[in-house]
């Protein structure tokens, strides 16, 4: 078992890779290469995309990384399995949800938010 680290638990295990491969898929931005975890949370500012796109990217970086710390808990102190496509789902839903609420000046619906269509 690795040695547990932000940078393991975010970065550089197995289902963090699959996560951040999914997720980018999804939000249709680059490839990204992060070699820690403050690299998480500067790389929407290095995108390309609207201000406000890069907020939502921002967003959806913060709530992964949220999803990722919940399933390693559940893992560690209730022995339960989380699957990555759970996690996916639960990136996607509590994104919608927190996006939606929260963004000002925004307004998105189910429809726009499954192919991140926020500019």
């Amino acid at each position: 078992m690795a040695r547990e680290t932000t940078e393991h638990i975010f970065v550089s295990c197995k289902v963090a890779q699959e996560t951040w491969q999914i997720i980018t898929q999804w939000g249709k931005f680059p490839v990204f290469f992060a070699f820690d975890t403050p690299d998480l949370f500067i790389l929407h500012k290095h995108m390309g995309f609207s201000k406000k796109k890069a907020k939502v990217i921002h967003a959806v970086i913060l709530i992964t990384m949220w999803c990722l710390w919940k399933a390693r808990n559940e893992l560690i102190f209730n022995q339960k399995h989380t699957s990555l496509p759970q996690i996916i789902e639960e990136v996607k839903g509590l994104g919608f949800l927190w996006v939606r609420s929260r963004a000002k000046g925004l307004t998105i619906n189910r429809e726009k938010w499954r192919s991140l269509d926020v500019d």
